[in-house]
């Protein structure tokens, strides 16, 4: 039974692919964002989104300014699901451009590799795509999908925009030996750690935070560089910014607190982002589940 089901959705994942990409690109993006809003519509995790938003945000934004961000945040998760499909005739097209791509072409020319740190912000996966399209040699920690055939199929498309891949399950040694060959390894860093992660605040509220990229720091010695893609006015062009390196320090009398300052550092970083334009972020994940229960 869960064969025959992987078959169905891997079938309907094809007409999908197919579909969009026969399609012009503005067109596209139009379906996109019609699919987006018809998700917020129809509560599609709306709850957790409105609860992830209320616990961030309070009362600063009414009710009907509150939907039309969350609205807004659907609309670009699914345009980015569409821009996902077609990222090689994007990049061919130069949607992507870029601001502060000098310190990682500083770290490539000295054959260093770097952890790229962002987080469910903006389109994240055109984000690599437009890395490795502009020469940075590129790797990303992604998750292994239940679904072999639909997981090899994802991967197949990250794979032509030159991203190697690293599954979550294998990520320590993977990462490290990317690194070590000078390659720049993309994380996201935004979601619930559970009781791997470190607590730090997030829009002054306790969350269970990914620990690695700061572990993986202080074990290496390369930098962190916290980086954010951002669509320009809900269309079709994103800016690529990249902050200056964060080096670990040399040496530490507790690892536990440099972690966690390296962590909190980064998480800022985010919040300030998502704070400046909410409308870009994921709201849709459970955030705040080990630390408030959601």
């Amino acid at each position: 039974m869960k064969k025959l089901r992987h078959i169905v959705e891997y079938v309907i994942t094809l007409i999908l692919v197919g579909f969009i990409r026969i399609l012009p690109v503005r067109l596209g993006l139009a379906f996109g964002a019609f699919l987006g809003r018809l998700f917020w519509i129809i509560g599609v995790r709306r709850r957790v989104a409105e609860r992830n938003f209320s616990l961030c945000f309070g009362e600063r934004f009414t009710k009907s300014e509150r939907n039309r961000i969350l609205a807004r945040s659907y609309e670009n998760f699914v345009r980015s699901a569409v821009e996902f499909v077609i990222m090689p005739k994007l990049l061919r097209k130069g949607t992507v451009k870029f601001d502060g791509i000098e310190y990682l072409k500083e770290l490539a020319n000295k054959g260093s590799g770097a952890i790229l740190v962002t987080g469910h912000f903006g389109n994240w996966e055109l984000f690599g795509a437009a890395l490795a399209h502009e020469g940075i040699p590129i790797g990303a920690v992604v998750a292994r999908q239940t679904n072999k055939m639909v997981d090899k199929l994802i991967n197949s498309i990250r794979k032509r925009c030159g991203i190697e891949i690293i599954y979550q399950s294998e990520s320590a040694f993977g990462i490290i030996k990317a690194l070590k060959s000078g390659r720049q390894i993309a994380l996201l860093s935004d979601q619930d750690a559970r009781e791997r992660g470190v607590v730090v605040k997030f829009f002054g509220k306790e969350a269970s935070t990914p620990k690695g990229p700061a572990l993986i720091a202080l074990k290496t010695g390369v930098p962190i560089v916290f980086c954010l893609i951002t669509r320009e006015s809900g269309g079709m062009n994103h800016t690529a910014k990249f902050f200056k390196p964060i080096y670990p320090p040399e040496s530490t009398k507790s690892i536990d607190d440099t972690v966690y300052q390296l962590t909190a550092r980064i998480t800022k970083m985010l919040e300030n982002a998502v704070e400046k334009e909410p409308e870009q972020y994921f709201w849709m994940h459970r955030r705040f589940k080990s630390t408030l229960g959601y």
